[in-house]
């Protein structure tokens, strides 16, 4: 039943959740979901959907101290993306600054805190230690997974609190679980360099924000078929310092917030804004788009699916600024492999793709109901193949410059 319910409210989620090969509690997810307004958030004012997704962060560490872990569903590239893009959307609420303000309060209240606290207490001095670093673990995954939606906050927070998300959640960690049981964790091996660390300047390099020179370069794909434009390899050079945040002015920048490596590149989930308008998010590896993401073109059109090292690469979905539409597979940030695509003017064809082509067997469908089902080279019918037109007429044979030439 409640597989059912969360199949139909976000069936696109659901097709994620289902290929995973976690275990996972429907019931839970559908709680999960239902706090999360099922992704809808237009309805919700700004404070409510950061509320609910503070609540649902909050269940999942607390499942986690407990050993009995709920599905994390912000691993989810698809709730990620939706979550994010609104955090971003709202920044000039006006309810941002009163949230921003009432930030340490709400996180102070969470059940990760206490519950983490009171695993301290009930602990004998003898394994303390490693009771403390097992829950520091688990802190640093739930803090990790917390800044991630509020990375669009920081600068803003930073303003009305002088600290970052990250910043704040070490503070409160410190203080509320670690801090009362200092003279014993401290004077241990294992446990030092945690309350030095946590206990003294707290800064957090995980969330940066960086302002880059890269660059989108454009290059121009000259193709046959309808429906192809020119695409966009992502240039990438390396990010300003360690963790390190700033702002400019220069038109020639882009804007990245997001999580860095030590390396100083981007590493992990984040969004960038290039100075020529597009925007990507997802994830990165080594300074490039790797694994899920979405790109948004300033000149209209989107990707949304799986990268490879900057490009295009694997399943995903396209819509291209003509208004055609295409799902399956790419490859070099091209169609390349099974494919679908639905053209503006109502024509579609399924079928295998090289290279950008309309390549191998393949069924072309005009929007007249006529239907072609054959072989294609490079966007031409080009071998055997049957063609069945809606006055019921079925040619078969061979063809040639998408011309039939007879059996």
């Amino acid at each position: 039943m409640e597989e059912d319910i969360v199949k139909t409210k976000v069936p696109e989620v659901y097709q994620s959740i289902i290929k995973t090969e976690e275990e996972f509690d429907w019931e839970q997810l559908k709680e999960d979901f239902e706090e999360l307004n099922w992704l809808d958030f237009e309805s919700l004012q700004a404070s409510d959907t950061i509320i609910s997704v503070w609540k649902v962060a909050d269940k999942y560490g607390v499942s986690v101290l407990q050993s009995a872990p709920r599905f994390k569903i912000f691993k989810l590239t698809k709730v990620k993306m939706v979550i994010t893009n609104y955090m971003l959307n709202i920044i000039d609420s006006p309810e941002i600054s009163l949230i921003c303000k009432e930030s340490r309060g709400k996180i102070e209240d969470m059940l990760f805190f206490s519950c983490a606290k009171g695993m301290m207490f009930q602990s004998s001095e003898e394994c303390l230690p490693n009771l403390a670093l097992r829950i520091y673990d688990i802190y640093t995954e739930f803090k990790t997974m917390i800044s991630q939606f509020f990375i669009h906050f920081d600068k803003l927070l930073k303003s009305y609190i002088n600290m970052t998300i990250s910043s704040l959640l070490d503070e409160i960690f410190y203080n509320k679980v670690l801090k009362e049981f200092r003279g014993k964790l401290i004077n241990e091996e294992s446990t030092k360099k945690m309350i030095t660390d946590l206990g003294g300047k707290i800064t957090s390099y995980e969330i940066g924000t960086s302002y880059t020179d890269d660059f989108i370069n454009y290059k121009n794909v000259n193709s046959v078929g309808v429906g192809n434009s020119g695409y966009d390899a992502v240039g990438n050079t390396g990010s300003i310092g360690k963790g390190s945040s700033g702002f400019s002015s220069y038109s020639y920048q882009n804007l990245y917030v997001g999580e860095l490596n030590e390396e100083n590149k981007r590493h992990g989930y984040g969004k960038i804004t290039y100075f020529g308008g597009d925007t990507y998010e997802g994830y990165w590896d080594n300074d490039k788009p790797h694994g899920e993401g979405l790109y948004l073109w300033k000149i209209g059109g989107r990707y949304l699916g799986s990268f490879v090292k900057g490009n295009i690469s694997g399943q995903g979905k396209r819509i291209y600024p003509s208004g055609n539409f295409y799902t399956g597979e790419f490859l070099n940030n091209k169609k390349h492999g099974k494919g679908e695509i639905i053209f503006k003017n109502g024509d579609t064809y399924e079928g295998t793709w090289e290279d950008d082509y309309m390549n191998g067997h393949g069924k072309y469908t005009w929007s007249t109901g006529d239907h072609f089902v054959g072989i294609f080279i490079k966007d031409i019918r080009e071998g055997k193949g049957i063609l069945t037109t809606i006055n019921g007429d079925i040619i078969e044979g061979a063809w040639k410059d998408n011309q039939y030439i007879g059996n």
